[in-house]
């Protein structure tokens, strides 16, 4: 569907709603899309009649989103380099909560387990 806009203000923007249903009779969530309309304030400067995208064009996404422009910056002269995280020493007990009582749980949890193969014969 076509959508032709003469004129719009700076901060204009354009909202389309939609939903899709399969032949199935179930139906997708709406999907809402608002467009700015910054670019038909200079289209409209030269007099001629801007037409949005139609609706159907608006059901693709980008297979990729395009890479920004990266400018490299000097390191300052008295920068100091960030050291990474240090994992905390070996010989540090465990911090989880209730480690003990997990231990016991998981025990008695075994214990009444039944036995699928006999150990002794």
């Amino acid at each position: 569907m076509p959508v032709t806009v003469k004129e719009a203000d700076k901060e204009a923007t354009l909202t389309v709603t939609w939903q899709g249903c399969a032949d199935a009779g179930f139906c997708y969530p709406p999907e809402t899309k608002v467009i700015p309309l910054s670019a038909v304030l200079a289209a409209s400067n030269d007099a001629q009649p801007t037409a949005a995208a139609p609706v159907s064009s608006l059901n693709h996404r980008p297979a990729f989103n395009p890479q920004l422009p990266v400018e490299p910056r000097p390191m300052e002269e008295n920068a100091v380099p960030q050291a990474p995280a240090m994992a905390p020493p070996a010989d540090v007990p465990a911090r989880l909560p209730f480690t003990a009582l997990w231990a016991l749980l998981i025990g008695i949890g075994i214990a009444f387990t039944p036995a699928c193969c006999r150990c002794t014969r």
